[in-house]
């Protein structure tokens, strides 16, 4: 087997070996869940990612359990609707490792449960804190 034909195997081992992190900007603890996992490979309506997408997310994968315990900042909130009247509560955690690597952690909540791993990206700068502009709107109604 060459290289590139272990990196998948190796990555899924090392995402396996993280059970918890706590993050202090959360104050809480952030899980590593098989949900997490899929979400690397497979987009939210179940359709498998490209490969270099795949790929890009697994690289950055390394940088996960340092970024969560050192993020700087908050940089995007949603609220998104779940069934029965639940709400998903998704944040962005920033992270820059240095001028080259830099992050965005999604961690995921539901209600008010355990905070739980979602997904790695690069960061591409400030985006609008979606869960703070629809409250403001639904409250001036």
């Amino acid at each position: 087997m060459t290289k590139n034909q272990n990196f998948i195997p190796e990555a899924k081992q090392f995402y396996n070996s993280i059970v918890s992190i706590y993050c202090p900007i959360l104050k809480d603890t952030v899980f590593f869940t098989s949900n997490g996992l899929h979400h690397l490979f497979f987009k939210p309506n179940r359709k498998p990612r490209i490969f270099s997408e795949v790929y890009l997310k697994l690289v950055y994968l390394r940088y996960v359990p340092e970024a969560i315990r050192k993020c700087s900042k908050i940089t995007e909130m949603r609220c998104l609707n779940a069934s029965r009247g639940k709400k998903f509560f998704q944040y962005e955690l920033y992270y820059r490792k240095n001028s080259k690597v830099k992050l965005g952690v999604l961690v995921q909540r539901m209600g008010m449960g355990k905070y739980t791993f979602l997904s790695v990206k690069p960061y591409k700068g400030k985006r609008d804190n979606k869960c703070f502009s629809k409250q403001k709107s639904s409250q001036g109604s």
